[in-house]
């Protein structure tokens, strides 16, 4: 991700990103209902969205690694809802 190559993987940049990925998600939401047609691009969305989750989760982990090195692994955070809302 971009903010982890500046250096800036901090949790308030996490939260930043989780919110524009909830935003995503709500468009993508709203989109898919009205495509009737069902658009050869809604998948390359899909993907594109569930990548950015994965980017994010571990984006997540290199921010909470980088303000609390010393937090054990099995306490960091929980990953990144899937965009099915699983």
């Amino acid at each position: 991700m971009y903010e982890q190559s500046r250096g800036n993987a901090t949790y308030a940049e996490v939260e930043e990103s989780e919110a524009d990925l909830e935003r995503f998600r709500g468009w993508l939401a709203k989109i898919t209902k009205r495509d009737y047609f069902r658009a050869d691009g809604g998948q390359v969305v899909r993907d594109a969205v569930a990548q950015a989750a994965t980017e994010l989760a571990a984006f997540e982990d290199a921010a909470l690694r980088a303000e609390a090195p010393d937090l054990p692994l099995t306490t960091r955070a929980m990953p990144i809802r899937a965009v099915d809302g699983s």
